[in-house]
């Protein structure tokens, strides 16, 4: 990590009361796309602060917390893409990003995406193909508290999708995952 600080291009957070420096979910980050770029001879450069670079970072994050299951789930939101209310849903999602986190649309897009998923088993999996991997809470935690960190609303949207889906009966994995 040093050369890594050294350089500017991942933070380095300041010890905690035991002397151990304690690195969070966008720290982790940077250092994913430092490593996956520099393997692929890519210079680095910092992403800019825009929706698309938020998703792009989540994405990031989600490959290298959850590689094993990260090709799957890319192949159901490729062909879940066919479905144009899914392509809607998506596209509402990621306007949502922008939004107050107590904003009401939020509540009525979740009902909305959660109908979707029910309604599209096959889809399910783009929000439950992770579950049955080790260490979910673990990651669970890390992802979310990611997306906390970048876009409060849609935090709190695919929380409200989530619960919507549990109390449905869909196992959707979360903190508690084992």
């Amino acid at each position: 990590m040093r050369p890594h600080h050294k350089l500017g291009l991942v933070e380095e957070p300041e010890p905690d009361s035991s002397g151990y420096r304690r690195y969070g979910s966008a720290q982790l980050l940077r250092l994913v796309q430092v490593r996956t770029l520099a393997g692929a001879g890519v210079p680095y450069v910092r992403p800019t602060t825009d929706e698309v670079a938020a998703a792009r970072e989540g994405w990031v994050l989600a490959r290298a917390l959850v590689p094993e299951g990260f090709d799957d789930c890319l192949m159901h939101v490729e062909r879940a893409l066919e479905d144009h209310r899914f392509v809607a849903l998506s596209k509402r999602a990621a306007e949502a990003a922008a939004w107050e986190s107590d904003d009401p649309r939020i509540a009525e897009l979740a009902t909305a995406m959660a109908g979707h998923y029910l309604a599209h088993p096959a889809q399910r999996r783009i929000v439950t193909g992770l579950q049955a991997r080790p260490q979910a809470a673990t990651r669970y935690k890390l992802i979310s508290q990611h997306a906390a960190e970048q876009a409060p609303a849609s935090a709190r949207l695919t929380a409200l999708v989530e619960t919507k889906l549990r109390a449905a009966g869909v196992r959707v994995p979360g903190p508690d995952s084992r």
